[in-house]
């Protein structure tokens, strides 16, 4: 099916009464600086402990879902689980709950499930390959219901309609750790898509939603807008050495159309710890 053609275009769903978009990405799942339920099973292997930062990320989770469900107040939404929904076994990390990459998935189906039960349409994007390996986040899908299309559960690209905005999502953009620097991929890689699609004469977006970068971002223009979401993980060792200035954030956005046409964006954001005094 060629994109842009009225077959394709038909395939893009739209629904009047869905009303609402919820975003979640990069839960990093059986890392040990990120998102996991306390007293956690871990098949033959016994259980995991909270620590304290894995304490903290999951009581910040829990006051996520309620805001969820007090924001949602029993109207239609939409799902997006935009990648990195795993960690994943990579790089010879030590920073893991357990070896077996199968189990990070069980976990974060199991955390994800409530999120997918108050979901009219659940959308699995897929996220880096060293975290998630080729067919975890298809599997996380299946498990959710999510969208399929002939069987594939996850891909690199969702795009898809609600209301009238057309919603393209992928999980990476490029990084920086320079804070000054940081809207800059955002303009860049939303006017790129959009004049991307304009010339090959596809479906335009209206919104353009990324990851990866685990830093909440949103720019826009007077027409379209690009959302980056935030994460669910601390710093592992790894990002000490890259980015050691770094303050991580963690949360969700909704993408509000109940009183506009164009979305309104409602981040949830939270910070892991404060600088103390000295």
């Amino acid at each position: 099916m060629e994109r842009g053609s009225p077959e394709h275009r038909k395939r893009i769903d739209m629904k009047q009464d869905e009303a609402l978009l919820l975003a979640i990405s990069d839960l990093h799942v059986g890392s040990t600086v990120a998102l996991i339920p306390p007293n956690c099973p871990l098949l033959d292997d016994g259980y995991w402990k909270h620590n304290v930062v894995q304490e903290w990320i999951w009581s910040r989770w829990i006051e996520f879902a309620k805001w969820v469900k007090e924001y949602r107040r029993g109207r239609k939404m939409v799902l997006l689980l935009n990648g990195d929904l795993i960690e994943g076994v990579h790089h010879g990390s030590k920073e893991i709950v357990h070896a077996d990459p199968g189990i990070h998935a069980r976990i974060a189906t199991d955390i994800l499930k409530p999120f997918a039960a108050m979901s009219s349409r659940v959308y699995v994007t897929r996220g880096t390959g060293a975290h998630v390996g080729h067919s975890s986040e298809n599997a996380i899908g299946r498990a959710l219901d999510a969208v399929d299309e002939d069987g594939i559960f996850a891909k690199h690209h969702q795009l898809f309609r609600i209301r009238d905005s057309v919603i393209s999502a992928k999980h990476h953009i490029s990084t920086s750790s320079r804070r000054a620097l940081r809207g800059t991929a955002l303009s860049i890689n939303l006017e790129e898509e959009r004049a991307e699609c304009s010339a090959a004469e596809s479906v335009v977006p209206d919104l353009v939603i990324r990851s990866h970068r685990h830093t909440f971002g949103h720019y826009a223009t007077e027409d379209a807008q690009i959302v980056v979401t935030p994460a669910w993980q601390s710093l592992t060792s790894y990002g000490w050495k890259v980015v050691p200035n770094a303050i991580p954030r963690i949360g969700g956005v909704i993408f509000d159309w109940s009183m506009t046409t164009k979305p309104v964006v409602v981040p949830w954001v939270r910070t892991i710890g404060t600088r103390r005094s000295i």
